[in-house]
């Protein structure tokens, strides 16, 4: 929410040309899978730290241990109003199958999507079917991954399904409701 209110609702988002090289790693408050541990050793494995930005996202329960690990191009912060920064300048997000997804699809940001629950799974299934995003695999090289959003044939798809969804949605209606319902 606080995303979509800093970013849609003041009009201050811009996408440019999609040839930025920064990933933001974005699952959630506690990460109850040690998906990002994972996914840190999975970049460093297949060194791809030289060529990408990592920003991780550790929520207020993620295990702090990743804190310590240093290595160039990867970085780990707790901030919003850093993560409004980065998120302006991401080319893909990972991501859980939930808010942080529909957040990042809303902004027209591609999704590696890493779904947890049930409901995430569901979510996933119907947007991948849709071909708006990609369900992350652990056992296929992120490379090949993440190189997939770089496709001219994948770019025009992804924006027209995002149109399609999300470009008729107003927003903050549907957040002042859902939020006065809580």
């Amino acid at each position: 929410y606080r995303l979509i209110n800093n970013l849609i609702l003041s009009k201050k988002h811009v996408r440019k040309k999609n040839d930025k090289k920064n990933i933001l790693i974005f699952l959630g408050g506690s990460d109850l899978h040690n998906f990002q541990l994972k996914l840190y050793n999975k970049i460093c494995k297949e060194n791809l730290y030289k060529n990408y930005k990592f920003y991780f996202f550790i929520g207020p329960g993620v295990k702090k241990k990743l804190l310590y690990f240093k290595k160039k191009n990867i970085f780990f912060f707790n901030k919003y109003e850093k993560l409004r920064l980065i998120v302006q300048d991401t080319f893909c997000v990972i991501c859980n199958g939930g808010n942080a997804m529909f957040e990042m699809l809303q902004l027209k940001i591609p999704c590696l999507a890493i779904p947890t629950s049930s409901q995430e799974k569901a979510n996933v299934l119907f947007f991948k079917k849709k071909g708006i995003i990609l369900q992350f695999s652990f056992k296929k090289k992120l490379l090949s991954q993440i190189s997939f959003f770089y496709k001219i044939k994948h770019q025009k798809l992804f924006i027209s399904n995002c149109e399609k969804y999300f470009g008729k949605l107003d927003i903050e209606k549907a957040l002042k409701k859902a939020f006065l319902n809580i």
